[in-house]
């Protein structure tokens, strides 16, 4: 089986995103496996990012990005309409992606 490429996701000439449905259709052809299989396995995927987001972790998805949680520090900001300034606090499990040097273009 061949290593599938980014331009399955990304129709590079139109530069648009495809939909969840043809996305999955995509993968579906170029892995064999059932496209219910591939919507259980995108569910998995998804759940599996959200715990490691909440735990300040990252996670490498192939060799296109990485995600991770992030410790966002507590700081001072203003409202802007008011001019009140305002505390926030330390946000803990800020979600943070890194793209590979592949997709810079």
């Amino acid at each position: 089986m061949s290593k599938p490429s980014l331009e399955f996701i990304i129709d590079l000439e139109l530069r648009r995103f495809l939909g969840k449905i043809e996305m999955y259709n995509k993968i579906a052809e170029t892995t064999g496996v059932s496209k219910n299989d591939v919507e259980a396995i995108i569910k998995a995927l998804s759940d599996e990012l959200l715990e490691v987001i909440a735990a300040n972790d990252s996670f490498k998805l192939g060799e296109v990005v990485t995600i991770k949680g992030i410790e966002k520090p507590a700081r001072t900001c203003r409202n802007p309409r008011t001019g009140e300034v305002i505390e926030l606090p330390v946000r803990d499990g800020v979600p943070k992606a890194v793209f590979s040097k592949k997709l810079k273009m």
